[in-house]
């Protein structure tokens, strides 16, 4: 059984959230939005950090 993944990619953010990876990019540069964690060289967003920002940003629509 495999459990689901704790830090994703650049390139698996924007596939399953639609971050382009450049807005990522500037994002980690600018110091701003999303946190991430670095292993070495390589750069990874936690999962919770991703579902709060998404659940933060989410837009109701009126159905009256």
């Amino acid at each position: 059984m495999d459990t689901p993944p704790q830090h994703l990619t650049e390139i698996e953010v924007e596939r399953l959230y639609g971050i382009p990876r450049r807005t990522l990019q500037m994002w980690r540069f600018q110091r701003r939005v999303l946190p991430f964690e670095k292993f070495g060289r390589l750069v990874r967003y936690r999962v919770a950090d991703l579902e709060r920002y998404a659940k933060e940003h989410l837009v109701s629509v009126d159905d009256t």
